[in-house]
């Protein structure tokens, strides 16, 4: 699923990313990968940090844990 892609490739660079990586690793729109990030920081699996423009994406504990499972 989208949501495993994202969880996925978020585990794969040690937890923490970008939207721009993830836009280029999962080849989701920005549209779609907005509404997923949004989706998995709501169900506890990411946490967004700093500014908009300069934002982290980071995996939660229960993130690590999802992405453990689909592996």
């Amino acid at each position: 699923t989208q949501d495993a892609r994202i969880v996925a490739e978020t585990r794969a660079v040690g937890g923490t990313t970008t939207r721009r990586d993830l836009l280029v690793k999962t080849e989701l729109t920005s549209e779609t990968l907005e509404e997923r990030l949004r989706e998995l920081v709501d169900w506890g699996y990411l946490d967004l940090i700093g500014d908009s423009g300069h934002e982290l994406i980071v995996l939660t504990h229960r993130g690590e844990n999802l992405a453990e499972e689909i592996q």
